[in-house]
């Protein structure tokens, strides 16, 4: 593995839309576990809709390497 460099899955995508918690078994794991949730109430793709999010933000397993 030291030899290989994992990047981003996307090389230069135009746009990044992300959607909270978009399924059902994800949200039970997300309410289920604290470190997850952190107290909070987990909100679904039903109350939140999607977001967008910066293209620079896409990024690598290992940030900054």
């Amino acid at each position: 593995m030291e030899s290989v460099a994992l990047l981003s899955p996307v090389a230069n995508p135009s746009k990044i839309v992300g959607a909270p918690v978009n399924y059902h078994k994800h949200h039970e794991e997300a309410v289920a576990d604290s470190e997850i949730n952190l107290g909070r109430d987990i909100k679904t793709i039903d109350t939140y809709g999607l977001f967008m999010k910066a293209n620079s933000s896409l990024v690598g397993p290992f940030p900054g390497r």
